[in-house]
């Protein structure tokens, strides 16, 4: 029928005769493959993907691979949360009871949907004392379900303080290790593991054999000390050649703890380690059996210290230690006032050594730093030392030293976010204006004709010189010039000068070692011509943008320049260090019609 017949039809207040076609039934969406499933749920967060299983059967299964892919049998225990990290009595029987009934209706919801075994990558358990066999029977029939396409595993035992137990064998971590090393985890490249007592230590041992893929592995003391090791078998560690992260926490310095037996043979029985992260109260000395072994890695790349003791780092780097090139150690005696006294700064001697995180004492948060914005930098240039320069050579590849602060830098494994990756902690610089970050990046140029060099570094912070000579923490932050040619500060419009006739960026933040100053030579004419000038005297500590020295008293500062709530006094005096005593510079019921098994998505 034409248009027009249509509407002289409908004019005449008759309707058109039907069409030939049936009428259009809804139809189901086709099966949709694995593949497709798993990438709609990648861009789905957890209630939503709980939603979906709910309200869309041909999108069921996508949802359900994002709710199941943790499958999480714990009661959210976390020590760093809690002012006591034992629990009492009653805490302990109600977690044990919460544990039970979970156990009871994942198992349930697992086989009621089989396609939910598949979806599950990752696995948190709770071993603890049970009240019943049952229970247990459940908990291992889970393990066992899930292991052969498992990709992550928790193991995390709680705290129970001095709480006499009557032990059964239903829920025990004893008991659960007797029945998982007899599986297979073939797929599982993260285990973290929290220890419970010293009897304990064997789970290593136990759950490492089934693992022969195994690239990450935390370890962590619920009780803040592994104790003592006691007989176990330190050398019994097997081999794990595919390991590359391993992260220890809560160490103690007794000499029977876990610094001295079991993390040394760990780090030797993983010869590919990449990245070492260790907090606690170990002292990386030369002597120290873990330090020898963390030396001879060949692969090691990245080192975390979070132990506040830095008295063996000056000698790191004598011997071992090649290929490390990033290094994050802890100094909560380094305040933002001072921490552009760079002298002071504890480092090794490593070659290859490009980037060094310092995590100090408290800071703001880098969104406060930015809502604060930055501020025109200072008119004079700062020194560098002679000690801080003799350091530099001793790190021929270092460009970058970061200061930071993060509560969560080494992470509780007990932490459900485990599973969404830490921010780092050294960061590109090209991002530290807009994520409030703070560092030194260091440049030295190297004249080809003289092999003089010249150093230059750039400081974003907030650390300032007040005209009574008293260092601040000013209330913005502000990028400085810290510059060096033949043991003298060069002044700004000397420095600025050199780097206009060389043809280069003065305000650069990619940072370099031993770079060319430009494609001519008269950037170094500049610095030559100006230093042939300067007497031959003790350098002083700053000169202004016209080359004269610097009387902060003199200077155009003002009150408000100060931060009255972080004036800290006056700089302590500088002086060369002592090679006698600075190491730094010496060589319930279940419900059936609950789809997914009583998970909690809140």
């Amino acid at each position: 029928m034409s248009l027009a017949s249509a509407e002289s039809t409908l004019a005449n207040g008759s309707t058109p005769a039907s069409s030939s076609k049936a009428p259009l039934q809804p139809k189901c969406l086709p099966d949709i493959p694995v593949d497709v499933l798993r990438l709609i749920a990648e861009n789905l967060d957890r209630a939503s993907a709980f939603a979906l299983t709910l309200t869309c059967k041909s999108l069921r299964d996508a949802g359900e691979i994002k709710v199941w892919e943790t499958l999480d049998l714990t009661t959210g225990y976390d020590p760093e949360s809690l002012e006591e990290p034992s629990l009492d009595q009653d805490e302990c029987i109600n977690r044990q009871r919460s544990v039970a009934t979970m156990v009871r209706k994942r198992l349930l919801a697992l086989k009621r949907h089989p396609f939910r075994i598949e979806c599950v990558l990752g696995l948190r358990i709770e071993p603890s004392d049970g009240p019943s066999n049952s229970t247990a029977k459940s908990f291992i029939e889970i393990i066992k379900l899930v292991a052969p396409n498992l990709r992550r595993f928790s193991y995390l035992q709680i705290a129970w303080g001095d709480i006499e137990f009557v032990i059964r064998r239903s829920l025990s971590a004893n008991f659960l290790l007797d029945e998982l090393k007899k599986l297979s985890f073939p797929r599982v490249v993260e285990l973290r593991l929290s220890l419970h007592e010293s009897a304990a230590l064997g789970e290593l041992n136990c759950l490492l054999p089934p693992m022969p893929n195994l690239q990450t592995l935390e370890v962590c003391a619920s009780r803040l000390s592994y104790s003592s090791v006691g007989s176990w078998d330190v050398n019994a560690v097997p081999k794990l050649p595919k390991l590359k992260r391993l992260e220890v926490g809560h160490i103690d310095d007794q000499v029977d703890d876990m610094t001295l037996a079991v993390l040394p043979r760990l780090i030797q029985a993983a010869p590919n380690i990449e990245h070492v992260a260790i907090a606690g109260e170990w002292d990386p000395l030369s002597s120290d059996p873990t330090y020898v072994a963390a030396r001879g890695l060949k692969k090691l790349k990245s080192l975390e210290i979070f132990t506040g003791a830095l008295s063996g780092l000056g000698a790191m780097g004598r011997s071992g230690f090649e290929a490390l090139e990033d290094l994050t150690v802890e100094d909560e005696d380094l305040d933002e006032t001072n921490e552009l006294n760079l002298e002071d700064l504890s480092m090794p001697r490593l070659p290859n050594l490009r980037r060094m995180a310092v995590m100090t004492s408290p800071r703001l948060p880098g969104s406060e730093y930015v809502s604060l914005g930055i501020t025109p930098q200072p008119d004079y240039a700062g020194h560098i030392g002679p000690s801080f320069i003799r350091r530099l050579e001793r790190n021929p590849s270092l460009t970058q030293i970061q200061f930071v602060f993060d509560d969560n830098a080494f992470r509780s494994p007990y932490a459900v976010a485990l599973d969404v990756p830490a921010a780092p902690l050294l960061t590109d610089p090209s991002t530290w204006e807009a994520t409030g970050a703070r560092g030194v990046l260091i440049r030295t140029y190297i004249n080809p004709s003289t092999q003089e060099q010249l150093v230059h570094l750039r400081a974003l912070t907030r650390a300032l010189e007040h005209p009574s000579a008293q260092s601040y923490v000013g209330a913005r932050r502000a990028w400085r010039d810290f510059c060096n040619f033949r043991g003298r500060t060069i002044p700004l419009s000397i420095l600025r000068g050199a780097y206009i006739e060389a043809g280069v960026g003065v305000d650069w933040i990619e940072p370099g070692r031993e770079l060319e100053f430009g494609h001519r030579p008269d950037g170094w004419k500049v610095l030559e011509d100006w230093r042939d000038e300067v007497e031959d005297v003790s350098d002083v500590e700053y000169v202004d943008s016209d080359g004269e020295s610097m009387d902060l008293a003199d200077s155009d500062f003002s009150e408000d320049d100060l931060d009255e709530d972080e004036d800290e006094g006056e700089d302590e005096d500088e002086s060369e260090p002592d090679p006698a005593t600075d190491w730094a510079d010496t060589d319930e019921d279940v419900d059936e019609d609950d789809p997914i098994g009583g998970w909690d998505v809140d």
